[in-house]
């Protein structure tokens, strides 16, 4: 279909799906269910649409500060959404957070089919020098047959599936299960719950940006290897999220230290945007969508962390263990892709499946 297409259907069922939450919870429980499972289907494949126009769309020397651009906008909608849900509930309604949610969405779509092309040589809206500031991408095509085989014996993209599976684990217990902890076990009221995770993530958003400007200026300002580049920013978030968590640990009830130390963690995990996040568009940009799917199953960690957190929590009746948990696992993830991580260009980048010889007939 295309990243630009795919995107748009993604999005635009998404918002009908959300616009049809408050429906499917008055009919029974397990419609809501069924309706979050599809809505969960079809915001699948917005990720891999994204890298695939990034890949081609970002000057290789500013691939850092426009993927940390684009994935913003998600801590951007999260302090937004934290922000306003409350005023929205007790002013509009529970419904309307579902249906403002779903609006946004529609609205959006139509600008997105209108200013985005799958490739900047199709784009009627670009200048000359937009063109020749993307020349280099032009030899970045997506195919349709992937080289799975080789794909698959790339052991060095693994460890990025790793690192994400840990900041899947980071960020379900900072952000999902950090309301209660925050309420439960340190004693913050709902409205205090509702201000560290907004500044947190407000604060995510900043740092996003900030290590997303940093790789660049490591690769072109002073000469780093872009390998290397990875390697730092990944080691600062590494440092962020082992010592936050540690010092929420240790600093038991003091209300904002524990907040200090939350948002620091937060801050490291998004961090982590300008590291193994760029490992598809770094190792293979013809197969950016693909290999951003297979990235994507390290968001197991996203569900496993909350049922591990909550069998720490009932055997050990503190959040102090999950927490360590948490934090070893991200360490062992971050050492291991510190250690094998690749930005070079695969030879199988360039490859494609041939075809059944049925298929060719």
């Amino acid at each position: 279909m295309g990243a630009r297409e795919t995107m748009a259907v993604s999005i635009m069922v998404s918002g009908v799906l959300c616009l049809l939450t408050p429906t499917m919870a008055a009919i029974h429980p397990l419609a809501l269910a069924t309706l979050r499972f599809a809505m969960g289907i079809m915001q699948g494949p917005a990720f891999p649409s994204l890298y695939c126009v990034l890949a081609r769309w970002a000057p290789p020397e500013k691939l850092a500060t426009m993927t940390t651009i684009a994935f913003s906008g998600m801590s951007l909608g999260s302090v937004i959404a934290m922000g306003s849900s409350q005023w929205v509930v007790n002013h509009l309604g529970w419904q309307w957070v579902f249906w403002g949610a779903g609006i946004l969405g529609l609205l959006w779509t139509p600008f997105w089919i209108y200013f985005v092309r799958n490739s900047p040589c199709s784009h009627p809206l670009m200048s000359r020098h937009e063109q020749e500031l993307l020349a280099p991408n032009l030899a970045i095509k997506p195919k349709r047959n992937v080289p799975w085989s080789r794909l698959l014996r790339c052991w060095r993209f693994y460890p990025a599936i790793l690192a994400e599976f840990a900041s899947s684990w980071v960020a379900n217990q900072t952000t999902n299960q950090g309301p209660s902890f925050l309420k439960a076990q340190v004693g913050f009221s709902m409205e205090e719950v509702s201000f560290v995770l907004t500044v947190g993530q407000t604060c995510c958003w900043v740092t996003a940006f900030t290590f997303g400007l940093l790789s660049d200026w490591l690769v072109q300002g002073i000469h780093l290897t872009k390998v290397n580049a990875r390697r730092v920013i990944h080691l600062i978030a590494m440092v962020m999220v082992v010592v936050g968590l540690g010092s929420v640990v240790l600093a038991g009830c003091h209300k904002w230290v524990v907040s200090a130390m939350m948002m620091v963690t937060m801050m490291g995990s998004s961090a982590t945007l300008s590291s193994f996040t760029l490992t598809p568009m770094d190792i293979a940009p013809n197969y950016a969508g693909t290999l951003s799917g297979m990235l994507g199953i390290g968001n197991i960690g996203g569900f496993l962390a909350p049922i591990i957190a909550a069998e720490i929590v009932t055997q050990t009746g503190g959040w102090e263990a999950s927490m360590l948990v948490c934090s070893a696992v991200y360490f062992l993830a971050g050492v291991l892709f510190l250690v094998t991580v690749t930005a070079e260009v695969q030879e199988w980048n360039d490859y494609e499946e041939l075809p059944d010889s049925d298929d060719v007939e």
